[in-house]
């Protein structure tokens, strides 16, 4: 797992060089007093505008872009561990916020020992299995199908759907979170068996919001910026999943009515008289 920052592919290449140029200009402009011509903009000095804040927030991005590289480089496990607890556990408090002004909660109705159960659960779960779930995929449709882009994108995209997510993913996440609350291991499986196992309605949810995320997923993002990537489209789709988590078990299933046995003085008056 920790290979996945070594090689980079063309598209990583052009992020981080366009990183480093944004970075360069912003350093130029602040000593020079104006907008760097790399920009392909006018070096206007002194003056403000659209132009100029829309220079700084790009160059504030690809320093950004640049940075989360140099970290990727150094450490790339802790990197995505430390970007998939923050996004986890943003995402439940996003969660706790919204409901909490659905239902017109004062105070935002945080749960801050839930939120941390995201956070852990992101940064130890998540993360790591991602990480070798993406590599492994690459290392496996990409050696067989490396003449084909197109079709190993389809290939990735219809396993992530159709197996990985309904019969893995979604399971671990409900009955790993169920642990994280102290249910126990058999309340977990029940858990997981209930909400995450096989094509649910979280798992049709799913499908509409991660189809065309992981299109773009296996076909433009390189390997060692999708765990950034993913974790990005997840703030909103983890705070659903932290909505679905929350809402109590469905009862169970009523109980088919026994029949009352005859007694003894039934079976007589049912008896036929001599």
């Amino acid at each position: 797992m920790g290979g996945l920052g070594g090689r980079m592919g063309p598209a990583a290449a052009l992020a981080r060089a366009a990183g480093g140029r944004l970075a360069a200009g912003a350093a130029g402009a602040r000593g020079a007093g104006g907008l760097p011509g790399a920009c392909g903009l006018p070096g206007a000095r002194g003056g403000g505008g659209p132009a100029r804040g829309a220079a700084a927030a790009a160059a504030a991005a690809g320093g950004l872009l640049a940075g989360y590289q140099a970290c990727l480089e150094a450490a790339p496990l802790a990197t995505k561990a430390a970007t998939s607890g923050v996004i986890f556990g943003a995402s439940d408090a996003l969660n706790s916020l919204l409901l909490a002004q659905r239902q017109g909660v004062r105070g935002g109705g945080l749960d801050l020992a839930r939120s941390a159960r995201f956070a852990a659960f992101g940064a130890a779960v998540q993360a790591p299995l991602f990480s070798a779930y993406f590599s492994t995929q690459d290392a496996l449709v990409d050696g067989a199908l490396g003449d084909s882009p197109a079709a190993a994108v389809l290939v990735k995209l219809a396993f992530d759907q159709l197996v990985w997510t309904p019969f893995f993913w979604l399971p671990v996440f409900f009955g790993g979170m169920a642990l994280l609350e102290g249910r126990g291991a058999q309340a977990a499986l029940g858990v997981a068996r209930d909400r995450g196992w096989g094509f649910t309605e979280t798992c049709r949810a799913n499908w509409a919001v991660w189809v065309p995320v992981n299109l773009l997923t296996y076909s433009v993002v390189p390997l060692e910026l999708r765990i950034l990537w993913v974790n990005s489209v997840s703030l909103l789709w983890t705070a659903y999943l932290s909505r679905v988590q929350q809402e109590p078990p469905p009862p169970p299933p009523p109980s088919p009515p026994r029949s009352a046995k005859p007694g003894p003085q039934a079976k007589e008056r049912a008896s036929p008289r001599s």
